[in-house]
């Protein structure tokens, strides 16, 4: 099969939140602020084998990445049409349904180890190449890129893009903005150079 349901609220929750794929796999949904528009990120899971039960909830990477992220009105529609979705599974599975609060689970409550998201996301990228010859290698840390680079090309101010990242140190956030704005500075120059012709 080429895709899950899981597999749009992951790879969408972590384009559009710069999350890293651990706090994503922690993220629980008294994490999760409907009023304010907002995820707690305090948390991130550590699962060695892969396990079910065998997750950990450790703190996350670095102090920076204990921070709230925002999200918008299509985010809070996605969210709670996952809500949905997994409140039936939880019907389905009543009698073994591990009662952990976690918003990517598994079909029966566990939560989703991020070497899982990693394998989803390395059987996609093996459908674009055989159907789109795709050459790109996939893993989920790209996600986090693809974040910076749209934040970016909406004009975004660094320091917001590395509050939503967790990132202390500015270097790898910055070796993305600055290409980004080096390719806007060039399409910049490249319409004034439009408009000065005319």
């Amino acid at each position: 099969e080429k895709g899950r349901p899981t597999d749009d609220i992951i790879f969408v929750m972590l384009a559009f939140t710069g999350m890293r794929v651990g706090e994503l796999c922690a993220l629980k949904w008294s994490d999760v602020d409907f009023e304010t528009k907002e995820f707690s990120i305090t948390k991130t899971l550590f699962n060695v084998n892969g396990n079910k039960e065998g997750y950990e909830l450790l703190t996350p990477k670095t102090k920076q990445s204990v921070r709230k992220i925002t999200f918008d009105d299509n985010m809070a529609s996605l969210l709670k049409k996952h809500r949905l979705i997994q409140k039936e599974q939880m019907m389905a599975h009543r009698y073994m349904w591990h009662e952990g609060d976690f918003v990517i689970t598994r079909e029966d409550g566990y939560p989703m180890s991020p070497r899982f998201v990693h394998y989803r996301l390395k059987r996609l990228e093996s459908f674009l190449v055989q159907d789109y010859d795709f050459k790109k290698k996939l893993h989920p840390h790209i996600f986090r890129h693809t974040h910076t680079s749209i934040l970016t090309e909406e004009g975004v101010d660094l320091r917001i893009i590395m509050q939503r990242l967790g990132h202390t140190d500015a270097k790898t956030t910055l070796s993305i903005y600055t290409h980004i704005t080096n390719k806007s500075k060039a399409i910049a120059a490249h319409k004034l150079g439009n408009v000065f012709d005319d």
